[in-house]
């Protein structure tokens, strides 16, 4: 297996209780590190289930050979990776079947949960336990595999865009009525009608899985690759300011610097009206790495008060914001939502 962020080598179904899927085992790759569950007859600890995890793990973007033994008889699970052992933990019971489905890349549940990131060349099963020395073997046999050059579908695309993309646009954002630097959620379309966005864009947000729709967020301004051609950009921040729209020309390999000047149609907290949302949520695996950046969204979104619930960095970090116009906070979700999630407006 070659994998790039994780996901499920084979699966007979179960992973978590779900109804028919409530069976079988699954092995899979979990941020590099392997993991192995099964449902056997007996009722073990973790709600049913052994889940175990390997104590090493494997590389992104290489070929590594992985195994996985369940032994009844020692009553132990046993990880391999590239014909070495790489951990075991305890496991006991026979393992339930109830006629679930295998599958290789994807647990059966839901139509496909927990996709594999990567490639599977080849899987074996066996109905015993190998040895250490028959694993070793096996490895052996397959380490030409670790020679194949192949190329994902994403990197794919990624290539064809840097080859299109020959211009370069610079752009700042500002308020037109005191020249500060804005953040601000952007689209930037070319004259193919795709959009486009900067290598390094800290968020962007595609719709329906098409990778070349959607918008990302820009602090202050963005630099993007394009092709040559028309290129239009458009930028709003929340309800108070006026949609900022452009339109430049560029020539093949053009590089141009340019300005979107945002008008505020109303200063809202001047009124003594503040916009904000008191539960937003940036779970484990959001782009939202740290506080200071779910601030910058949320500015972004013309919000002026926010409490980020759910977040998992909250704990290190003294996360709380004040300035003017804004207040945020982290980790800590209000008691007095009844509704759940809602935008709220403050006087």
């Amino acid at each position: 297996a070659s994998a790039k962020s994780g996901g499920t080598i084979i699966s007979t179904g179960n992973a978590s209780n779900c109804h028919d899927y409530d069976c079988g085992y699954t092995f899979r790759c979990d941020s590099g590190v392997l993991l192995f569950s099964i449902r056997p007859e007996d009722a073990p600890e973790q709600n049913g289930y052994y889940r175990v995890h390997s104590k090493k793990g494997i590389p992104e973007h290489a070929w590594s050979h992985v195994a996985v033994i369940y032994s009844v008889k020692s009553n132990a699970v046993t990880f391999f990776i590239n014909g070495e052992q790489a951990g075991q933990a305890p496991a006991k019971g026979r393992i339930v079947f109830r006629g679930c489905p295998l599958w290789i890349g994807a647990e059966p549940k839901f139509g496909g949960a927990r996709p594999f990131h990567g490639f599977i060349r080849e899987v074996k099963l066996y109905n015993r336990a190998l040895s250490q020395d028959e694993i070793k073997k096996h490895f052996e046999a397959t380490k030409g595999i670790a020679s194949l050059k192949l190329e994902t579908v994403e990197e794919k695309r990624l290539k064809a865009l840097e080859e299109r993309c020959t211009s370069t646009l610079r752009v700042r954002i500002i308020d037109a009525g005191t020249g500060e630097a804005l953040c601000a959620r952007v689209w930037v379309f070319g004259p193919d009608g795709k959009n486009y966005f900067p290598q390094k864009c800290l968020f962007a947000r595609y719709r329906s899985r098409n990778k070349d729709k959607g918008y990302f967020y820009a602090f202050g301004g963005f630099e993007v690759k394009v092709p040559p051609g028309r290129i239009e950009v458009v930028a709003i921040r929340g309800f108070e300011f006026l949609p900022g729209r452009e339109r430049f020309d560029l020539k093949h390999g053009e590089k141009k610097e340019a300005v979107i000047h945002m008008r505020r149609l109303v200063n809202m907290p001047e009124k003594g009206w503040w916009c904000g949302d008191y539960d937003i949520d940036a779970y484990k695996g959001s782009r939202i790495k740290d506080f200071s950046t779910a601030c910058a969204i949320c500015k972004a979104e013309g919000l002026n008060f926010v409490s980020l619930c759910s977040v998992p960095w909250w704990r290190k970090e003294r996360c709380v914001a004040k300035s003017a116009h804004f207040i945020a906070g982290a980790g800590y979700e209000p008691g007095f939502a009844p509704a759940g999630h809602m935008d709220v407006v403050w006087s």
